[in-house]
């Protein structure tokens, strides 16, 4: 509900007729055996940290006012409960179940309502600042850093480990933290509760087999492979108790830290037991977890990729009840072609169905190349607002646009916090706006799902007059001008409408930009960008996968690879960057590439200017 300003045995797969279906799903996004393994290994030398803030809405409130920190508290938009802090959770206070509902159960419960989400993101800038403070100024510069959503951030702090290994490990098994958790160790660590917020689902997933190393994957390298990333894992655990007492200290917000080889498996790991924890998850016993977890619970696998692998997903597996739920097993029991002919099935997933297949099998695997991409200190990509409304309570387009009248206020008090924040405050505007409504559709109101159809508009507009302007009403009717005509669009002479969700952003902000237009020369990255076979419709998803894959490689690199020169190719390479070639560049090129590109393949499909010929001296005027 709330947003961002932004698993045992062998896996059973279906012996198809076509041998390559049946090995890519085995191996996803990496084609073969053999490189399989290779990224494992490039993997397993990563040290990646999740830091997530326990229960942090209900913090927000409990740190504002001491006296709830012992009650049951909730947090409520309009006439639900989007979260509640653990005193209200031991009393059955769940998150998505109903105002009236909770009160029943729990009499003596606060409910405070958090439709407004300023003062939450005051408070989760604060702490990401502190987290961004603590790793580069006390373990090294080097160290990435990046926001997640409001509650989360991400650090590769591999530099760190690596530096003093061995002089480090001298003291691991004396200065692990006490509350450190490591999944898989005793029968006790070896049953965790998995969940999927937006569907509710959950999973109690136990390993049943005996001895530390059971039910684990054997891909991951031999024991003195897996010993050595046990011991980075754990130095990095070390580091990043250090870094959550610092925040503490700072900030006064509990946290719960996951550790682990990729961003996917560290999120999953600070899920395995909360509050206040330090836990490692070893990707060779992660495969238990995932294999039997929620299958929302994948990355970058929302409703629409799930709606669509449904078909594919009931033919391959057996039937189930109406309270169970499909989990990463069931995904894998599908062979590739079906999975690609379900996405394909969706317009807006056409151009992209192959490789978002081979992605998500990968991930199904516990294979997740996406490496953490320093964020210069979370200047936001998109910052937008929303409201919710009980189903019936807006039902014209006159209180549509009532309730969007609204938002204007709110989304100019964020964007002046962002440019408070901006290296360059003068070039803090956006150049486009959004809106995105969600209303009841008649059509699947006996679907037996939940009838609402979200659809969004998206337009350029004058975000450097709305930045400039001193004068709020002026400012507000900048807004509500290009509000109203993608509300009009939209509805489309609509009258008779149902909506139960606004939400108002902008994005394209200049100074995201600003190191590439300063330049005035050509990027590097220009030589590397792929016309993708004369498709210029290189998605995002994919593009940034492969991005953030190239710099897990850079990483890699030794100085030998270093000293390797290259000179920059004419051709241009297949769809993406080419991670080879990357990994043969210095690393501070690399970088460069890397973070060009975005900038770079915007323009990449915008037609040139034909040069008048001499034949124009001949024309007639």
């Amino acid at each position: 509900m709330f947003g961002s300003d932004c698993s045992s045995s062998s896996c059973s797969l279906d012996d198809d007729d076509d041998d390559n279906d049946t090995r890519c799903t085995k191996v996803g996004l990496v084609g073969s055996t053999s490189q399989h393994g290779a990224v494992q290994n490039l993997l397993s030398n990563k040290c990646i940290i999740h830091l997530d803030i326990d229960c942090f809405y209900c913090q927000c409130e409990e740190i504002l006012d001491p006296t709830l920190a012992d009650k049951p508290l909730a947090i409520g938009q309009k006439h639900i409960i989007v979260t509640a802090n653990y005193v209200a959770r031991k009393l059955g206070i769940k998150k998505l179940m109903g105002r009236r509902d909770a009160i029943k159960l729990c009499p003596t419960l606060t409910i405070i309502e958090g439709s407004d989400l300023e003062k939450y993101r005051k408070a989760s800038q604060q702490v990401y600042s502190e987290f961004r403070n603590v790793v580069k100024k006390d373990f090294g510069k080097e160290n990435a850093v990046k926001k997640g959503s409001m509650d989360e951030m991400f650090a590769d702090i591999t530099f760190v480990v690596e530096k003093d290994f061995k002089s480090r490990m001298i003291y691991v098994e004396a200065r692990l933290p006490p509350k450190t958790f490591i999944y898989g160790e005793d029968v006790n660590s070896s049953v965790v509760r998995i969940s999927e917020d937006q569907s509710g689902a959950e999973a109690t997933i136990t390993n049943t087999a005996s001895g530390r190393y059971s039910e684990s994957d054997d891909t991951w390298g031999n024991v003195h492979e897996r010993k050595k990333c046990m011991d980075k894992l754990q130095i990095a655990a070390i580091i990043a108790n250090q870094i959550r007492e610092k925040v503490r200290s700072k900030t006064q917000f509990s946290t719960t830290v996951g550790v682990s080889v990729s961003p996917m498996l560290a999120k999953l790991a600070s899920d395995l037991k909360k509050p206040d924890s330090c836990n490692i998850l070893y990707p060779w016993r992660a495969k238990t977890i995932i294999l039997n977890m929620p299958l929302r619970r994948v990355p970058g696998l929302g409703s629409r990729t799930l709606s669509s692998l449904s078909s594919c997903l009931l033919n391959h597996n057996e039937k189930r009840t109406e309270e169970a739920f499909w989990t990463c097993r069931d995904l894998l029991n599908v062979p590739r072609h079906a999975i690609i002919s379900s996405l394909s099935e969706r317009e807006s997933f056409k151009q992209k169905c192959e490789q978002q297949c081979d992605v998500l099998l990968s991930r199904c695997n516990g294979i997740d190349t996406i490496g953490i991409v320093d964020d210069g200190g979370c200047l936001t990509k998109t910052v937008s607002v929303e409201d919710s409304f009980i189903r019936g309570s807006v039902t014209s387009v006159g209180g549509v646009k009532q309730k969007l009248g609204l938002l204007y206020g709110r989304l100019l008090r964020l964007l002046d916090q962002r440019k408070d924040i901006s290296p360059d405050p003068n070039r803090s505007f956006p150049k486009s706006i959004r809106l995105a409504i969600r209303a009841v559709d008649p059509k699947m109101e006996n679907s037996g799902r939940r009838p609402f159809r979200t659809q969004s508009k998206q337009d350029s507009f004058n975000g450097r007059s709305l930045m400039d302007e001193r004068d709020t009403a002026k400012r507000e009717s900048i807004l509500k001008t290009s509000a109203l005509t993608l509300l009009e669009a939209l509805f489309d002479g609509k009258s008779d409408v149902n909506v139960t969700k606004i939400n108002l952003g902008v994005t394209s902000f200049a100074d995201l930009y600003l190191d590439s237009e300063k330049s005035g020369q050509k990027a590097v990255s220009s030589y590397f960008l792929a016309s993708n076979g004369g498709d210029s419709s290189v998605t995002s998803s994919s593009s940034s996968s492969q991005k953030r894959c190239s710099i897990d490689l850079i990483q890699a690199n030794n100085e030998s690879q270093k000293k390797i020169k290259f000179s920059p190719v004419r051709k241009l390479p297949p769809p993406g960057i080419d991670p080879t070639v990357l990994a043969s560049l210095p690393i501070d090129i690399a970088n460069e590439v890397i973070e060009n590109q975005a900038f770079h393949q915007r323009y990449k499909g915008a037609k040139k200017k034909k040069t008048p010929g001499i034949e124009r001296f001949f024309k007639k005027k």
